[in-house]
């Protein structure tokens, strides 16, 4: 299947929608800048196709766009020679040529191919044959050319395509406390301060608000610090992945891609940890708002109310699924006071010939009169 994703900061108003029922492709056009802008995702099989691209033609030609964006994954090799490592490149030549007839009849243009005319880059490896060919392409209309000043294929960490983590906003990072050197830093910078400015300060007050603001830019310091030598790992490793992708396009050797696969498992283990605080951040609404009146804990009640729902039912008795809500009611209640219901129902001449045969204990005129003495202290002392 196929998706496109649109950043809810852009002012994109979509207009008309196709999608293909198979998941192939994914048509969105709409206005954006005062300008009409068609999306188009596709994800061709590795089998002839041709009738694909007929189609995306037929349906992108009936569309009044100013500015059309065609990629995904094409499952082909456009140039044998620039787009694939080694050997020969097995391409449907029928849907290649039906590529070429879409890309001439909407004027469109291989973009990164543009840019880098001679350069030899991949987006597929082969792990089985370690084969490496560029079968995924942006195509863009002419009129989109002129602004497009680069375009690189990232390192291949996770998926084919894996662009560079994004800087989220600064947030106090409560795994800084887990760590014992910045705790001690952190004691011996209060000590610091607290010798410096308690005496000078006009009012504790004064000496308490700005305690709090040294705190809070002694950890924001401390956090920025971090996430640059983070950031800077995270970029060492890629440029290492990169340096090994680019040593594997060229030798193709098995202790290359060994070499790529550990060096990706460092990848991995940072991402990890990433993921960890990700999961310990998320669970601060609940902290902050988990027990109090409002919309969270309306939305988490309505979720946990949907989640113990029964929307349809099968029921023996009339061999159809129920779906009314009252219907459902009544199966549960006849299906329970059956379960629970006596099979057998003994009638009174059944409880005396039962009881008649037994001898059973009985209280003689004493023990009866003794049982009806009131209590007595000592007894009630006794008895304790």
């Amino acid at each position: 299947g196929v998706a496109i994703l649109l950043h809810e900061s852009l002012n994109f108003s979509p207009k008309e929608t196709i999608s293909d029922l198979k998941g192939r492709y994914v048509v969105v056009s709409g206005l954006l800048f005062l300008d009409i802008f068609t999306f188009v995702n596709v994800y061709a099989p590795n089998r002839e196709d041709p009738g694909l691209f007929a189609k995306l033609l037929s349906i992108i030609s009936k569309l009044k766009n100013t500015f059309l964006i065609v990629d995904g994954d094409f499952n082909l090799v456009v140039n044998s020679e620039l787009d694939r490592s080694k050997g020969k490149a097995v391409t449907p030549r029928k849907s290649l040529l039906a590529l070429f007839e879409l890309m001439m009849d909407c004027d469109l243009h291989d973009i990164w191919r543009l840019l880098h005319p001679s350069v030899k880059d991949y987006t597929f490896t082969s792990t089985s044959r370690l084969n490496n060919s560029r079968i995924d392409f942006l195509l863009i209309s002419a009129a989109s050319v002129p602004v497009i000043t680069t375009a690189c294929i990232h390192p291949m960490v996770i998926s084919d395509h894996s662009p560079p983590p994004s800087s989220p906003r600064w947030r106090l990072n409560t795994f800084l406390l887990r760590d014992p050197k910045i705790v001690k830093a952190m004691e011996e910078s209060l000590e610091e301060y607290v010798e410096t400015n308690l005496t000078s300060a006009l009012s504790a007050a004064v000496f308490w608000e700005t305690l709090k603001y040294f705190i809070k830019g002694t950890l924001i310091s401390i956090s920025t610090a971090n996430k640059k030598n983070n950031y800077a790992r995270i970029a060492q490793i890629l440029d290492s992945i990169r340096e090994k992708e680019r040593e594997l396009y060229r030798v193709s050797s098995l202790d290359v891609w060994r070499a790529l696969l550990l060096v990706r498992v460092d990848y991995d283990k940072i991402m990890l940890e990433q993921a960890v605080f990700a999961i310990e951040k998320s669970k601060l609404p609940y902290l902050e708002k988990g027990e109090k009146a409002g919309r969270f804990l309306s939305q988490r009640l309505k979720k946990q109310e949907q989640s113990r729902s029964i929307p349809v039912i099968y029921s023996n008795s009339s061999s159809a699924l129920i779906s009314d809500p009252h219907l459902i009611n009544d199966t549960f209640a006849k299906f329970h006071r059956t379960l629970y219901d006596d099979e057998v129902h003994p009638s009174s001449d059944d409880f005396l010939k039962f009881f008649s045969p037994l001898e059973l204990p009985q209280l003689n005129a004493e023990q009866t009169l003794s049982l009806n003495v009131p209590f007595t202290v000592d007894a009630i002392v006794f008895a304790i």
